[in-house]
């Protein structure tokens, strides 16, 4: 399976799109120009992925339940 990485106008090789309102698009226009203005930043970039992993639970890291562990006798 070829992975898709690139996404040019709202498209990932020949799948995807949007159809949203008019307001909607206008708001989703300026996030893409902040995004590409801040992109490369290396802050942005940190602080983007902190908020991905601790905050909207992307790449959610695992719980050591320690107490259920020793309830059922060990990992």
């Amino acid at each position: 399976m070829k992975k898709i990485t690139e996404l040019e106008k709202g498209y990932y090789g020949i799948f995807g799109g949007q159809y949203v309102t008019r307001d909607i698009a206008k708001a989703l226009k300026q996030v893409e120009k902040t995004y590409l203005k801040f992109k490369d930043d290396e802050k942005f970039r940190d602080e983007l992925a902190y908020y991905l992993k601790d905050y909207s639970g992307r790449e959610t890291p695992l719980y050591f339940a320690e107490s259920l562990t020793e309830k059922l006798g060990g990992s």
